[in-house]
């Protein structure tokens, strides 16, 4: 199975903090996840980075409750592009 997102050009103004949504220190490239055997392969690319930490990468089954499947160090201040992988072994699969 490949996940597809259509017209979604920023993940910039994707975290939220209680009183207003903040500029993520990132630029996002692509974010992709595909099926492969009875694990979900996800893999990112940034085109940059400023004092990214880190990565905290969560899943759904109903849209509403979130699980956190990893966190994963970030690049910390690059303006090289940068590659993630991310294997989710704990797969709880709702799709046919």
């Amino acid at each position: 199975m490949k996940l597809t997102w259509t017209g979604v050009t920023s993940f910039r103004l994707f975290g939220k903090t209680e009183d207003q949504a903040i500029a993520l220190p990132i630029e996002l490239v692509s974010f992709k996840g595909k099926s492969v055997g009875n694990d979900n392969e996800l893999t990112w690319s940034t085109q940059t980075e400023k004092d990214n930490d880190y990565f905290t990468v969560e899943k759904t089954t109903d849209s509403s409750t979130f699980e956190i499947v990893s966190t994963m160090k970030g690049a910390g201040t690059k303006i090289q592009p940068q590659d993630y992988l991310l294997l989710d072994c704990n797969v709880n699969k709702i799709i046919n």
